[in-house]
């Protein structure tokens, strides 16, 4: 009943980025006349001078959809690449997620922004969270390049794999000649590079100073997930690789929550 209560007050950071898409794209479909204004105060319009006026689109266009398949492909990316098995084997916490997801988008604003100042392409605007979740996508294909996923007709293949096709399919769908809606993607993309790269960087720390013999022994160093959430992550694990391959910190965790939860 804990574990229950835990997941309803605080909800995964996919759960809730995917809600909020969900809860944007009904907003502007039930208002009937109003909602072509609605979306285009949500819409990031691809001019300086317009962003000024509403500073607010480049946060907003992120979360804001109108064609059905556009938010349905967009949620079933975001949700398979930031999945809790997928993050827990990846580090990708929540609040990394919610990093990852913004600087995806405010980066594929910028490209969007600049390949249609350079070229004099005529954009009406942008709207969609693909720039955002392409950034999730690459994060945690250079995170975990090598786990293996089902795909249908093909058997397991590695993640690497599948993220090359589904970007081929995306410049398929979206058409290589749309120059701001390519120019945002391919920034989203690259943002999930740089910050993938930026957490695999070597970090030298210091040698550790001896810990006096009675120190209490150190606390293991977790991403700060919800008990219910990292519960779920850790099972998860062991149903797919074995309790053998929890690290020490994983299995402490596992035993801390065991007893936290425990009647």
């Amino acid at each position: 009943m804990r574990q229950f209560l835990t997941r309803i007050s605080a909800p995964t950071a996919t759960t809730l980025i995917i809600a909020i898409n969900a809860v944007v794209f009904v907003v502007v479909h039930i208002f009937g006349s109003w909602s072509e204004m609605l979306l285009g105060l949500l819409t990031l319009p691809l001019s300086i001078s317009d962003i000024a006026v509403r500073p607010w689109t480049p946060l907003t266009y992120m979360f804001t959809q109108y064609a059905p398949f556009h938010i349905l492909a967009n949620m079933l990316l975001l949700y398979f690449y930031a999945s809790p098995a997928v993050r827990s084997a990846g580090e990708l916490s929540s609040r990394r997620l919610w990093g990852v997801y913004l600087i995806g988008g405010i980066a594929g604003a910028l490209a969007a922004l600049l390949a249609c100042r350079i070229t004099a392409y005529p954009s009406d605007g942008l709207v969609g969270a693909s720039a955002s979740v392409l950034a999730v996508m690459a994060y945690t294909t250079l995170r975990l390049p090598r786990i293996k996923v089902p795909l249908i007709f093909f058997g397991m293949v590695e993640l690497r794999v599948l993220t090359l096709i589904l970007i081929l399919l995306v410049i398929i769908a979206s058409g290589p000649s749309v120059v701001d809606v390519q120019a945002a993607h391919a920034g989203g993309f690259l943002a999930g590079v740089a910050i993938a790269l930026f957490f695999n960087r070597p970090i030298t720390k210091p040698a550790p100073m001896p810990a006096p013999t009675s120190a209490p022994a150190a606390t293991p160093d977790i991403p700060d997930i919800p008990d219910g959430e990292m519960l779920d992550m850790l099972l998860d694990k062991i149903r797919r690789s074995g309790y053998n391959s929890l690290t020490e910190e994983e299995r402490a965790r596992l035993q801390q929550l065991s007893q936290r939860i425990a009647p």
